[in-house]
């Protein structure tokens, strides 16, 4: 039982533990030796029936720590160092050394489980943690320009203090006079280290934190927590950097809007598509940079998740939000609607409006973050941090040779334990949290009426399907099958709902390989529990009609445009797995409502048929392909050890009666 009053019992821990690291009193401090976080972590991993609540600074710090790779955590200038302090080579290995015979993990890794701990708290209804990480969060998805406009709204009533602008100009140019001076008296000898020619100069803390969080401060009052609005916690954590670094929340606003939340993502996954593709084995700055960031943002997926879940379940009173607005009238559903696109409260519609003004591009730019890395890689990126730009600086170089760290072709074999492969729950994870936002724009919701703001249209969930759908049309099959498989990863987005995504994402891949009407779809009214009737039925014969169809196959074997063999195994291995996975769910769906017809022997011999039907596709492909190029019309022509290759190792799916199996 707690000794104080509950409103003050959460202010009091936050104090507490905000009192563990004792330089955190000290302004502008610049946390950079491993001891004293250890301190703080230590106390956060141990063990209680009552766990005490960080304050919100508190798990900014976590996120931070646990966003830096073990490699970044060093400091390079002894003026940023606390009394001059600085982290040399041999510091750094003592520290390692230190954690090595305390048998710890490292600090991001410690970090991480700290995080997980508070979000199964969350998971679990503890609202005391879910307030302060919901707010925390808040900073990172919100957009500085965001904040701005919220704040300015707030201080229309309050008078302008006309003189603080020009004092501000002023001190920016004596701080930048200073800066040059001392620049000129050091010498070239001394020049700091250059990230590189595409790096800006709002990562240097030197010349930019002090003033800009002073800044900051009074524009974020409208997100503090209770614990922070009495000013007694904020004070003590203006500038405070983490081994040269200003924390992970001020990355964003040092920004000023050219580096938040979606370019994070798109940077983690970079790093996942470099270290694949031309460090397989695992052991680069890019791999670690990846991991770091990669379980950082799955935290912060899983507090959005929950969050947006928790808030449709208050909009609709605890009720299904799609069946509940598809059997409501439109005049209903718009208002529903707009209750959710401009909802504060939901962290995924400020992290959706932090892409700008213009709807219509929000899903186009979402696809090219979350897929970034699984096929040619792009440019090198803005980093998060400016030590990650040094750390990952020669793999860039050799990436630009074209050469894996192996001295070979940069085209990697794809293995099971790559980055990329590991990254595909994350992607799936952000596309499925977005599907069921998106779910209330839904065309069957409005039946083809839209707002004023034409927001029905921009963000249909089809239009998020069609760019999905067309990333998978060029990345590798073994990515698709990866990311269907990763709606079995635990969620609070329901599963039905990741079930619904995945048929409505197969079902456009259907039509985008083969050429399938656009009138074809799967059946959902049971789904929604609109009306009674046998739509998983109305399914089977759907699928039936499908595997049983020659012309099904003909539009992949039949194709010319194949520039290799590759690409056309490409789209006949994606073809396959979307048949058979709508199969199974289809059967699944079948034996969990009491119907069997499935078992019927005619529906086997369908199968059966199938299966022959598809082995021949394959086969005739094969034969096509052996002959000269100018009889068959393809791009290429396989030799005789090619097609027995195939016929022995490439028949990799499964059949039709073996899924069947499963059910009966």
């Amino acid at each position: 039982m707690s000794l104080f009053l509950p409103e003050f019992h959460r202010e009091i821990q936050s104090k507490f533990l905000d009192s563990v690291i004792p330089e955190l009193k000290e302004n502008s401090i610049n946390l950079n030796n491993y001891e004293s976080i250890d301190d703080l972590l230590s106390f956060l991993e141990l063990s209680s029936n009552q766990p005490l609540v960080p304050s919100e600074e508190i798990f900014h710090l976590l996120l931070t720590i646990a966003s830096r790779s073990s490699s970044c955590n060093w400091s390079a200038d002894s003026s940023n160092s606390k009394s001059g302090f600085m982290d040399t080579q041999e510091h750094l290995s003592a520290s390692k050394h230190y954690n090595q015979l305390l048998h710890k993990s490292s600090l991001n890794d410690r970090c991480i489980n700290i995080l997980q701990r508070y979000k199964d708290l969350v998971y679990n209804g503890n609202k005391e943690v879910y307030s302060v990480l919901q707010q925390a969060i808040n900073h990172l998805v919100t957009r500085e320009h965001s904040r701005q406009r919220t704040s300015n709204i707030t201080s229309i009533l309050k008078p302008i203090d006309q003189s603080s602008t020009p004092k501000i100009k002023e001190e920016r140019r004596n701080r930048k006079r200073r800066h040059d001076e001392i620049t000129e008296a050091e010498g070239s000898d001394d020049t700091p280290i250059v990230i590189s020619d595409s790096e800006d100069d709002y990562n240097d803390p030197d010349f930019r934190l002090s003033h800009e969080s002073q800044e900051g401060s009074a524009s974020a009052d409208v997100f503090k927590s209770p614990s922070q609005t009495n000013g007694t916690l904020s004070g003590s954590w203006i500038g405070l950097r983490l081994f040269d670094e200003p924390l992970l929340k001020d990355q964003f606003h040092l920004s000023e809007g050219r580096f938040g939340m979606w370019e994070l993502i798109n940077w983690t996954f970079y790093c996942a598509g470099l270290s694949t593709s031309f460090y397989p084995q695992k052991n680069t700055n890019c791999h670690a940079i990846y991991e770091a960031q990669a379980n950082t943002l799955l935290f912060v997926f899983d507090i959005i998740e929950y969050n947006l879940v928790n808030t449709l379940n208050d909009i609709f009173e605890d009720q299904d939000p799609y069946v509940t607005l598809c059997k409501s009238s439109t005049n209903k559903n718009r208002f529903a609607s707009l209750q959710v696109e401009d909802n504060s409260s939901i962290l995924l519609s400020r992290l959706l409006q932090s892409l700008g003004y213009l709807q219509s591009q929000w899903y186009d730019r979402i696809v090219e973050f979350v897929f970034n890395g699984l096929t040619r890689l792009p440019p090198c990126p803005k980093t998060c941090y400016q030590h990650e730009s040094i750390l990952v600086r020669p793999e860039l170089n050799l990436k630009k040779r074209g050469t894996s760290s192996r001295g070979v072709s940069s085209q990697a074999e794809i293995g099971d334990d790559s980055d990329n492969m590991d990254s595909m729950s994350l992607r799936f994870k952000i596309c499925a949290t977005v599907y069921y936002w998106s779910l209330v724009f839904d065309k069957s919701v409005f039946s083809g009426t839209s707002f004023g703001r034409n927001s029905s249209t921009h963000l249909n969930p089809a239009e998020l399907l069609k760019f999905i759908c067309e990333k998978f049309n060029y990345i590798d099959n073994r990515y698709l099958i990866e990311f269907y498989y990763s709606s079995l990863s635990p969620s609070a987005i329901p599963p039905k709902y990741k079930q619904l995504f995945l048929t409505n994402l197969g079902i456009q891949l259907l039509k985008m390989l083969t050429g399938l009407s656009e009138n074809i779809n799967f059946e959902l009214d049971d789904f929604l529990h609109l009306n009674e009737g046998n739509n998983q039925v109305n399914n089977l014969d759907l699928i039936l009609s499908w595997i049983n169809d020659p012309s099904l196959y003909a539009q992949i074997t039949e194709d010319e445009s194949y520039d290799n063999f590759n690409k056309f195994y490409q789209s006949w291995t994606k073809l396959n797995f979307i048949l058979e996975w709508s199969l199974s769910v289809t059967l699944g769906d079948l034996k969990d409502s009491g119907n069997n017809i499935y078992k019927d022997p005619i529906i086997y011999n369908k199968f059966k048929n199938a299966d022959s039907l598809r082995k021949m596709a394959f086969q005739g492909f094969l034969n096509t392909s052996l002959q000269p190029k100018e009889v068959s019309n393809f791009k290429f022509q396989l030799s005789e050890s090619s097609v027995d290759d195939a016929n022995s190792n490439m028949m990799t799916w499964e059949p039709f009666t073996s899924i069947l199996s499963n059910y009966i």
